[in-house]
């Protein structure tokens, strides 16, 4: 290999990238077909908080729906808990995100059900938007007991400017 060629170099380096393809799930797909940039706006909202909980040992997500963007946090925690309604999806998770030894995906109802074991974080993110305002409550009561004494909670939702990057079926 001739080290003063760049792309000999480069063309040298590609042949060792080959890691297996990560399959996107249909919500990530749907978005990134329809809406790219929205892909943006939710990978920030998972960065920061993946920023705000660096170093927590248990971490909670209420509401991981596909998985994306939960392995942004799994890299900065010790154990990242993933949590949705909706087992189908969890399904797909456990196999398409397996890589991600630290975290796991598991079904729980929030509006019926604490999680087992106190967390030293919680963070929900475009989840809350969901929650019926009569269950709004309860809801927050279960997040509230779920955390340890010095537990922290992260709640991010999209504001009145991101509206243009949804699509109908987010709106209803």
């Amino acid at each position: 290999m001739n080290q003063s060629d760049s792309k000999e170099l480069w063309l040298y380096i590609d042949q060792k990238i080959r890691p297996d393809p990560i399959k996107m799930s249909l919500y990530t797909t749907q978005a990134y077909m329809q809406y790219p940039i929205r892909k943006s706006f939710i990978s920030s909202r998972y960065k920061f908080c993946a920023r705000m909980l660096k170093g927590q040992k248990k971490v909670l997500e209420i509401g991981c729906g596909d998985g994306y963007g939960s392995e942004i946090v799994a890299q900065l925690v010790d154990e990242l808990i993933c949590t949705d309604i909706n087992e189908d999806l969890l399904v797909d998770n456990r196999k398409r995100m397996s890589f991600c030894k630290n975290t796991s995906y598991e079904y729980l109802d929030f509006l019926k059900i604490l999680f087992p074991h106190l967390m030293d974080a919680i963070y929900l993110i475009d989840t809350i938007e969901h929650i019926f305002h009569d269950e709004e409550a309860a809801f927050m009561s279960y997040l509230i007991d779920s955390l340890n004494d010095k537990g922290v909670c992260l709640i991010g939702t999209q504001n009145i400017t991101a509206d243009q990057y949804a699509n109908n079926w987010y709106r209803e």
